[in-house]
């Protein structure tokens, strides 16, 4: 009896652990947790995991102030909302610098698609409707800003791009390099290019320093 009593009372405990296992694996961001911890685990690293309470936008309910999760931006989309607003302001900045004034705003539609507004104009470009050099002008400027937002100068954790100025012409390039040249006084900037022409143009700038 007093077994059957010990064996039930296991059982129950459990029964009660696998149900609290369960419950926690209905968030997604515990489900990628829990991935992470198996991953550290498995590939037995030295890792001392720590658990933060996450608080804000959550993947079931919306946020206030500027930042939105993932999920709520899906859920809006799919009630046919325009998240438009939702996009850094600095984007339609930035890519109005990088452009030389020529496009004053930055529009993303329900189906994630940028397009941008001509400054002489009131009829949005779709992004892939653009040249290759505004196209990567448009995405640069709006990772640019969400990094800023994300990622503020009191932080000042540093920025990496790779190639991103590729398919820029000279004049493109130079609006980049000013505006990158500004944000480095703020945080560092580290540029990763296969070509001469960015070292060409920031050669006499005092806290630029080209690595080959």
């Amino acid at each position: 009896m007093e077994g059957g009593r010990l064996r039930s009372g296991a059982r129950g405990v459990v029964a009660r652990r696998v149900g609290a296992l369960a419950e926690l694996l209905q968030a997604p961001n515990n489900i990628l947790a829990v991935e992470y911890l198996k991953a550290i685990y498995d590939q037995r690293l030295e890792l001392h995991p720590l658990t933060v309470l996450r608080t804000g936008a959550q993947h079931d309910r919306f946020a206030e102030g500027n930042i939105r999760s993932a999920s709520e931006l899906r859920m809006r989309i799919g009630a046919g909302e325009d998240v438009s607003a939702f996009l850094p302001r600095a984007a339609a900045e930035i890519f109005a610098r990088l452009t030389d004034g020529r496009y004053s705003g930055v529009v993303l539609d329900r189906t994630f698609h940028l397009s941008a507004e001509p400054a002489d104009e009131r009829v949005y470009r779709d992004a892939a409707l653009l040249s290759a050099g505004a196209s990567d002008q448009l995405y640069l400027a709006v990772r640019l800003a969400i990094c800023r937002m994300v990622l503020p100068r009191d932080k000042a954790a540093p920025l990496i791009l790779d190639d991103a100025l590729a398919n820029f012409d000279d004049q493109r390039l130079a609006a980049a390099l000013d505006w990158l040249a500004e944000e480095s006084r703020s945080r560092q900037i580290l540029l990763f290019t296969c070509h001469r022409r960015e070292g060409d143009y920031l050669r006499d700038r005092a806290h630029v320093i080209s690595l080959n």
